[in-house]
């Protein structure tokens, strides 16, 4: 029997949903995102919330930048 696993996360900026994602945030969000899916599976969940708050460089205000985001789990059997 075969399995195709998919996770897919989605972040957004808490202040402004529609702005994109600074580059200099992208690579953090992404390991904190997979981070967040393992230790939830391991207690059974196939998708949940995600939060992150970051202040990576100087253009960052001093609070940081709160994101949130979503993940799902799809699994597909393959005869």
């Amino acid at each position: 029997m075969k399995h195709i696993i998919e996770i897919t996360t989605e972040w957004w900026n808490n202040e402004n949903p529609k702005l994109e994602i600074k580059t200099s945030h992208r690579e953090v969000l992404e390991e904190e995102g997979i981070n967040r899916v393992v230790e939830m599976m391991k207690d059974g969940y196939t998708s949940g919330e995600l939060n992150h708050n970051l202040c990576l460089d100087q253009n960052d205000p001093d609070e940081g930048i709160d994101y949130s985001g979503f993940w799902s789990l799809t699994t597909k059997t393959i005869a």
